[in-house]
């Protein structure tokens, strides 16, 4: 998980489960989340769009794909747009 405000890290974690990795790299800075960019490494559960959604305004966010319920989720409480591209290890 990385939070990035104009082209900088402001936070960036690994953790078991991605809810904890959004948590962890909210406390780097969290002033400076604010409006930035969310890149999740996997799927957006429910529960990872509800954290999200809590936390500070990410203006985008990234990820490789997202629950219906999710997206739901997000676009209640935010108008940041959720982008995704199918991983395709053939093209590495």
């Amino acid at each position: 998980m990385a939070i990035i405000k104009h082209a900088n890290p402001c936070g960036a974690a690994v953790a078991a489960d991605l809810v904890a990795a959004y948590q962890r790299a909210l406390e780097c800075d969290p002033q400076s989340a604010f409006g930035g960019i969310v890149a999740v490494g996997g799927p957006v559960t429910p529960a990872v769009a509800e954290v999200i959604a809590d936390g500070p305004q990410a203006d985008v966010i990234i990820a490789p794909s997202y629950d219906d319920e999710a997206l739901a989720r997000l676009s209640s409480k935010r108008k940041a747009p959720a982008c995704s591209r199918p991983l395709r290890p053939s093209r590495w």
